[in-house]
């Protein structure tokens, strides 16, 4: 396959990663070389992230279009233009585990599509992982990728590319350190009652000595905020929480179960997930990752037949 293969492919190739780039187009991944909530920012990886003294360490992956410095800078006097189909791309070693926030200020002229791509490199130089944002603004903004590099990460690559006329500039890589705010239930030992829970169908349910009794079709529910902890994650670790309860006691045949739900800033629905208590549970745990439109998690109970549960937690899954 020629060199002047779409760069456009590439994303596909990062985030399928069933072939190998290197064997697409050689010229892809050769070469070494506004933070989010609570992360600690480190010194910039990036050599050449403002092109104030030129753009040497970024590399050519690809024939087609133009790249070359002007003067249209978000910061400075010199930014980098790509044009065409043209793209232009850095490593730096990076370290399995550690989360890298990619920033940059961009702008494109007209309605191609332009993008900005993080991605992580194995030692060979196979992709692992991918995220890619798209420019959309013709002014200057600045956009923002967060990553926790995966296991066997031995590079971090930044890339620009567009078949617009993109300007980029002001750009830095940097380790960081993301703490995501915890995600508490209230009273969940219910050792206060129901205080905190609200009866969502059905009347037949209790709280009294550590325990929620429910039967009849009875229903309880809490929602807990999990805004900013689904804005701390990094891009590709989103916010998994489990809902665990213990000492459940069901008597009967009818439907029980504990569901965790993500809603959105409409209080939608936007992912659910549900575990059927039975006869023989004594606990359990039902988990499920927030989407990134994800504002709030709804927990419920809900029982048919007589059920009691105790010690009820909100957890995240690292």
């Amino acid at each position: 396959m020629s060199t002047q293969t779409n760069p456009r492919l590439r994303g596909a190739l990062i985030l399928g990663a069933a072939i190998s780039l290197a064997a697409c187009d050689s010229a892809l991944i050769t070469g070494d070389g506004g933070p989010s909530i609570g992360a600690a920012l480190a010194p910039t990886l990036l050599q050449d992230g403002d092109f104030e003294i030129g753009a040497t360490s970024w590399e050519t992956c690809s024939t087609n279009g133009n790249s070359e410095l002007v003067n249209d800078a978000s910061e400075g006097s010199r930014a980098l233009q790509i044009s065409g189909g043209a793209c232009r791309y850095q490593n730096a070693a990076a370290d399995t585990g550690v989360s890298y926030q990619l920033t940059c200020d961009a702008r494109k002229a007209a309605d191609g599509w332009s993008s900005i791509t993080l991605a992580f490199l194995d030692q060979n130089f196979r992709p692992l992982d991918s995220r890619e944002i798209e420019v959309e603004s013709n002014d200057y903004s600045n956009l923002e990728l967060t990553m926790a590099a995966p296991e066997f990460t031995s590079k971090v690559e930044v890339l620009f590319y567009s078949e617009d006329t993109m300007t980029v500039d002001n750009c830095d890589l940097t380790e960081v350190t993301v703490e995501v705010p915890p995600v508490a239930l209230q009273n969940g030992s219910f050792n206060d009652g129901l205080n905190s829970w609200a009866q969502c169908a059905g009347s037949d349910a209790i709280g009294n000595g550590g325990v929620a009794t429910l039967a009849n079709g009875a229903c309880i529910n809490q929602v807990v905020d999990v805004a900013q902890a689904v804005a701390a994650s990094p891009d590709n670790a989103p916010l998994t929480l489990s809902l665990q309860c213990d000492q459940i006691n069901k008597t009967g045949d009818g439907y029980s179960a504990a569901i965790i739900a993500f809603l959105d800033e409409n209080n939608a629905p936007v992912a659910t997930a549900e575990q059927t208590i039975d006869a023989t549970t004594t606990a359990t745990a039902v988990r499920l990752s927030a989407p990134a439109t994800s504002t709030s998690a709804e927990v419920m109970l809900y029982s048919d037949a007589q059920t009691s549960v105790g010690q009820c937690a909100v957890v995240r899954i690292d």
